[in-house]
């Protein structure tokens, strides 16, 4: 005959768990704690046993058990004081495991870099409370004037200094600062000791629009630049098909080079429609868009050209079918389309001008429609940041004049 075993359960996270559990089989059951105040475990009897005559659990008394240990847990997470010696090596390994884990590739690509920037800077044993205004501003000079690089190094020689924009010091600041206040969710910290201090900005920050004729001008040079194919021997790019994707769906280009063809739904509406996936996407949201006529005609046109169905990448690295093609080999494309069509670099973007053109060219319609459609979680972004005035809107405001009556 078997022997029983005694039942108990663990509920709570590391720091506030609790444990309900028999000493005997069909005994009474306890609860048992840490104590951080006394450095000692605590034990404390529910008055009531899980198993009925018979030595079977029953259901509702272990459910009891467990919400009272549950309860407990609850308690002693309101009562935990944060510890004023946290540091910043202890805040980043924390925000690397709930948020850089969940980013995307190229965004945990940068708040990497951004994270061993601070630990340069300030060193993993730094005590994140001692952070002060004069830290902060500190950090503003250093990095503008080019004293510290990328990597919160120092650079010592003049010569070697590189001043950054504001735009790039608020970036690291950003992520200080949202590293700070998961640290305080998590209860690691007490408060965010960045909160209150401005972050930099621009006056007028180099946000650059593609016109029309621009756009027509690079389509026209795009398929001179080539590429190798897989046997080494040169073929045109996917520059053209990827130029009127930009142009004609207002999205990222890391979101057009991840299409597969099992994302082109070509019985979409009218003239079809693209799948954006949630995991290639900057905000998360998956969403089925329909496109243009040019869209539709050059996908046909490419698909004749690059068969591909089901999961298989829309836009290959020709030599491994498994993996896109990198926005850094889409960007040296661009720039050699612009070169032979003598056009000059737009400093400050090189494939997002083209989707700053889209939500321009989209003003006077529903804003709501605009941002679902181009893959905006919210409006605020694209009236602040995508959305330009141009020259015939503003001609179309001075001259829509009515007269006015107040009374």
């Amino acid at each position: 005959m078997s022997r029983k075993k005694t039942w108990q359960s663990r509920v709570g996270r590391h720091g506030a768990r609790v444990t309900v559990r028999e000493r005997v089989v069909g005994g009474p059951v306890y609860m048992l704690w840490w104590d951080g105040t006394l450095k000692g475990r605590r034990k404390r009897s529910l008055k009531f046993r899980v198993r009925g005559s018979d030595g079977e659990l029953i259901k509702e008394r272990v459910k009891r058990a467990e919400v009272e240990a549950l309860a407990k847990s609850s308690e002693l997470l309101r009562d935990e004081v944060p510890d004023p010696r946290a540091t910043l090596g202890q805040a980043v390994d924390l925000y690397r495991r709930e948020v850089v884990a969940e980013q995307l590739a190229r965004q945990e690509e940068d708040t990497q870099r951004e994270l061993t920037l601070w630990e340069n800077r300030l060193g993993r044993s730094y005590v994140l409370d001692a952070f002060s205004i004069s830290d902060w501003n500190g950090f503003r000079r250093d990095r503008e004037s080019g004293r510290m690089d990328a990597q919160g190094l120092v650079v010592v020689k003049p010569e070697n200094r590189r001043p950054v924009g504001k735009r790039a010091v608020a970036k690291s600041l950003k992520v200080l600062r949202h590293l700070c206040r998961v640290a305080v969710e998590h209860r690691l910290l007490a408060t965010d000791p960045t909160r209150g201090f401005e972050l930099p900005t621009e006056a007028n920050p180099k946000r650059p629009v593609y016109d029309d004729d621009r756009y027509e001008k690079l389509l026209e040079r795009a398929d001179q630049i080539t590429m190798y194919g897989p046997k080494c021997q040169k073929v045109p790019t996917y520059l053209p098909t990827l130029l009127v994707l930009a142009h004609d769906t207002g999205r990222r280009i890391s979101a057009i080079l991840a299409l597969r063809w099992s994302d082109w739904l070509p019985d979409y509406t009218s003239n079809g429609g693209l799948r954006w996936r949630a995991e290639h996407d900057k905000v998360k949201r998956e969403s089925v868009i329909p496109v243009t006529t040019d869209v539709k005609q050059a996908l046909e046109r490419f698909r004749t050209e690059h068969p591909g169905v089901g999961e298989a990448l829309m836009f290959p690295v020709p030599k491994d079918h498994s993996r896109p093609v990198t926005q850094q080999t889409a960007a040296r494309w661009l720039r050699e389309a612009e070169r032979k069509a003598e056009l000059e670099h737009l400093q400050g973007g090189v494939w997002h001008p083209l989707r700053r053109a889209w939500a321009t060219s989209r003003k006077g319609l529903s804003v709501k429609d605009v941002a679902e459609a181009g893959g905006w979680k919210d409006t605020t972004t694209l009236l602040k940041c995508y959305q330009h005035a141009d020259p015939e809107t503003l001609e179309e405001v001075v001259n829509s004049g009515r007269r006015l009556r107040l009374a």
